[in-house]
C-alpha cells in the first residue's frame, strides 16, 4: 500500500549556540523539523545535539565553510525548507574607539555572510517552489519593521508565506510625539523622529499590508513611560500602536521591548505562526 507521510521539513539555523539561535532550534525540534545548528563553537551545541539537533561547525564569513553545510544538507535531504539568519552582532562604542578591521568583520557577519548563504539556499528552494528565508535582526531601533512593511510594498518575493512584526510601531508611538524637543531625541536623527503619530509620520504613511501578518506585541507592568505613553506599553511601543488593519493573528508577551529578541518565547511563537498562519495558545 502506498504511503503518502507528509516530507519532514528541514530548517538550518545560524547563530544557534546562544540566544534568539538557540531558542528556534529548540522550537523547530518541538514541531518536528530536522534542525542543523550551525556555529562557530560546537561546544556550545551539546545539548541541542542531544535535543535532536545536527550541530555543525561553521563560521558564516568563511564562503567555504558555508558550502559544506549546504552541500550536506542537499545530499541527505536535497536541500534547505527554512533558513533562519540569526547569526551576527552588535559593537558599541564611540568611532575613534573602533577599528576599520573592527567595523569591516561586523559587515561580513552581518551583511555579507547573511547574502552569501542566503544565496547558496535560494536555488533548491525555488526548484521545489517553495522554502521559507527569515533574517532576524535587532529591534533596538523600530524602524526595521516599518522599513520591510515598505520594501514588501515596493518589492514583493515571489511566493512569500508569512510575515511575523514584533514590537513594531505600525501606528508610530507617544515616546517620540514626548520626547521630540528634546536634545538627546534631536540626536537620534530624522529616522527616530519620523516614528510619531502624526498622519503624515512614516508609519502612517505606509500602505495596509496584503499579506498574511502576525503581530507580537510586548508590555511591561508599572512601565517607566507611564506618564509619556497612554495605556499598555512596552517601555517605548504602545500596545496599541502595534495594531494594524488585517492583521491575520495578534499575541501579547509580558516582556519589554528591547528584551524581545532574546525571549524563547517569542521566537516560539515566531516559528509557530510562520508554519501555521497563527499563534500558540
Amino acid at each position: 500500500m502506498k504511503q503518502n507521510a507528509k516530507k519532514q521539513q528541514i530548517a538550518l539555523v545560524t547563530g544557534a549556540s546562544s540566544g534568539m539561535g538557540r531558542d528556534f532550534t529548540e522550537a523547530l525540534l518541538a514541531e518536528g523539523l530536522v534542525v542543523y545548528a550551525v556555529a562557530r563553537r560546537l561546544e556550545r551545541m551539546a545539548d541541542l545535539e542531544r535535543a535532536g539537533a545536527i550541530p555543525l561547525k561553521m563560521d558564516i564569513t568563511q564562503q567555504k565553510q558555508v558550502d559544506a553545510v549546504i552541500e550536506k544538507i542537499e545530499a541527505e535531504h536535497g536541500g534547505v525548507d527554512l533558513l533562519i539568519n540569526n547569526a551576527g552582532f552588535g559593537m558599541y562604542g564611540a568611532m575613534e574607539e573602533t577599528t576599520i578591521e573592527d567595523a569591516r568583520y561586523q559587515f561580513e557577519v552581518n551583511l555579507f555572510g547573511l547574502a552569501y548563504l542566503t544565496q547558496r539556499v535560494i536555488p533548491s528552494m525555488r526548484a521545489k517552489r517553495a522554502g521559507k528565508i527569515v533574517n532576524v535582526s535587532s529591534i533596538g531601533h523600530s524602524m526595521g519593521g516599518l522599513v520591510i512593511r515598505a520594501y514588501l510594498d515596493r518589492q514583493r518575493p515571489q511566493n512569500l508565506v508569512r510575515v511575523v512584526m514584533i514590537g513594531t510601531p505600525n501606528q508610530g508611538t507617544d515616546f517620540v510625539d514626548r520626547y521630540r524637543d528634546h536634545w538627546w531625541m534631536q540626536m537620534a536623527g530624522e529616522a527616530a523622529l519620523a516614528l510619531g503619530t502624526e498622519v503624515d509620520s512614516f508609519p502612517n504613511s505606509l500602505p495596509i499590508p496584503d499579506y498574511p501578518l502576525g503581530v507580537i506585541a510586548g508590555y511591561r507592568e508599572n512601565s517607566l513611560q507611564e506618564d509619556a505613553i497612554a495605556g499598555l506599553d512596552d517601555g517605548l511601543v504602545p500596545v496599541r500602536s502595534t495594531l494594524i488593519e488585517g492583521m491575520d493573528d495578534f499575541i501579547l508577551i509580558e516582556i519589554g521591548h528591547s528584551a524581545m529578541r532574546y525571549d524563547s518565547s517569542v521566537a516560539e511563537q515566531t516559528v509557530h505562526f510562520l508554519k501555521n498562519g497563527v499563534f500558540k495558545r
